[in-house]
């Protein structure tokens, strides 16, 4: 098996815990993203890299971002929770390294991918790696739209942002039909589905918008 095969078993890997209400309210109701979430999430890394460096000799190289996240993925199936979680045990492993760490090729352990770190490149990457967390957190903590645009652009360029808004706001005009939306500032700037049922409404929090499969 290569390396290609590898990243694929990984894509398919799924949390089998019991996740609290909590969670399963986090998690999407769309097949197609649940798919490959892993996949959306190294694009988006990869998006934000170029962003952040335009092609500066210190960006992290393609194969690192892929590999560690690949190692770091647990399953979980919301892009926005997979993407924050990916990146927060990446710096957590970055600051548990002993000096520059290695990073393996799962399928070829004698080969470094990231053998031209040294210590100034490796500081490089764990800044960038930190301010992406940081970041990415402010983004689930947006309260209104514009809010949320402004730090999908500063994420990943205003015209993915545009192109992102523009695909949520078709998928809530498309559920509008069957179910009633309000915009619930205390819950942190999530978009609230309330369905109807025999047993009450029932609310479907989606922290970011789906479409945002981007990058390099």
């Amino acid at each position: 098996m290569g390396f290609a095969g590898w990243f694929d078993n990984q894509s398919k890997i799924r949390v089998r815990e019991k996740l609290s209400f909590a969670d399963q309210r986090l998690l999407p109701q769309d097949d197609d993203a649940a798919l490959d979430a892993l996949r959306k999430c190294v694009q988006l890394t990869k998006r934000h890299r170029d962003v952040v460096f335009n092609g500066d000799n210190d960006s992290p190289r393609s194969i690192v971002l892929t590999t560690l996240h690949g190692v770091h993925y647990v399953g979980v199936q919301s892009i926005y929770v997979a993407l924050l979680g990916g990146v927060s045990r990446i710096l957590e492993w970055s600051e548990e390294a002993n000096g520059v760490p290695v990073v393996l090729n799962p399928v070829n352990e004698e080969e470094n991918f990231a053998e031209a770190w040294n210590d100034e490149s490796f500081n490089v990457f764990r800044t960038f790696v930190e301010s992406f967390q940081h970041k990415l957190v402010d983004l689930g903590e947006a309260y209104r739209p514009s809010e949320l645009k402004g730090r999908l652009a500063e994420l990943f360029d205003e015209r993915i942002a545009s192109q992102a808004m523009e695909r949520f706001g078709e998928r809530m005009k498309r559920a509008q039909g069957q179910r009633e939306m309000m915009y619930e500032p205390k819950k942190k700037g999530m978009i609230v589905v309330s369905t109807v049922t025999g047993r009450g409404p029932t609310d479907t929090a989606r922290p970011i918008p789906r479409g945002t499969n981007y990058g390099s």
